[in-house]
């Protein structure tokens, strides 16, 4: 993993390795989708259920089920992904719970902003990742979660309300595919992300002051617009950047899981008046 810190945008890039690879074609049940809570389109999302935290309690996001992300595109899948012989139908079915898994996991879990929820939060989603990858897909608290090491992304807001705005977008970039040795054929979705969550001007400076180990508080707050800097009211934090599940079908529960991932995000203040 590497990194880079600057005094009002910090970047992150997490990879793990796949495992992954050949055997015979897996046959296909009816894939769950799990139906949103309400369907008021919050950008690409909907509010799936309510979530408490210590912190308090928020709307716990998902994808919509209308959003672009979830619908099959040819100009979008490549060679390798129909090579492996999977179906539309059956690279749809996958797309669509990396899709709602890119939400459920990275963008909105109780992980995201609370790094201490991170052991808790692995047993709720263990069911959603291949078995043989929980050790090393659970190893580290930035896999599966878009949360800036350093503790660089701040406390979001917990009022009832989504922590997500409504500009939030999840596209669909690619579709591809292989074998690996032990795993069977598989396939991998990547998604271009922009979250802007909702934090206040005190969350905001913190986490600049996090990612700037090397600046003084003075040279930090300086840097800072006086919006920020005033430390009143309530701004944005965005997130952006790529992401990468791949996909393996697990026979025996007839679904798809989760056995890889890669992501590469940047993130900083966005400022724009509360509404």
């Amino acid at each position: 993993m590497s990194h880079s810190r600057v005094a009002v945008s910090v970047g992150s890039v997490a990879v793990l390795a796949v495992i992954l690879s050949g055997c015979s074609l897996p046959t296909f049940g009816s894939g769950p989708f799990l139906a949103p809570a309400e369907a008021e389109a919050h950008g690409d999302l909907v509010v799936l259920e309510t979530q408490s935290t210590d912190r308090g309690d928020y709307q716990h996001m998902t994808i919509d089920p209308e959003a672009d992300a979830m619908v099959y595109n040819a100009e979008l899948v490549l060679p390798a992904a129909t090579d492996t012989g999977f179906t539309e139908d059956q690279i749809l079915e996958a797309q669509k719970t990396a899709a709602r898994l890119v939400v459920e996991f990275g963008l909105d879990s109780t992980a995201a902003d609370d790094t201490s929820t991170f052991a808790e939060w692995t047993d709720t989603a263990t069911d959603d990742v291949l078995a043989s990858q929980t050790g090393e897909l659970f190893a580290d608290e930035s896999n599966l979660v878009f949360r800036q090491d350093n503790n660089a992304s701040p406390d979001f807001i917990h009022d009832g309300k989504p922590r997500m705005d409504d500009t939030t977008t999840v596209t669909l970039t690619e579709v591809t595919g292989g074998s690996a040795d032990a795993e069977g054929n598989y396939l991998s979705f990547t998604f271009q992300t922009l979250i802007n969550y909702r934090a206040t001007d005190e969350a905001v400076i913190a986490a600049v002051v996090a990612a700037s180990p090397e600046g003084t508080l003075e040279e930090v707050m300086a840097a800072l617009v006086p919006e920020v800097a005033d430390g009143e009211g309530e701004n944005r934090w965005d997130e952006s950047g790529t992401v990468q599940y791949t996909m393996l079908f697990d026979e025996a529960q007839e679904r798809w899981l989760i056995g890889g991932y890669h992501a590469n995000y940047d993130g900083g203040y966005n400022l724009r008046a509360s509404d």
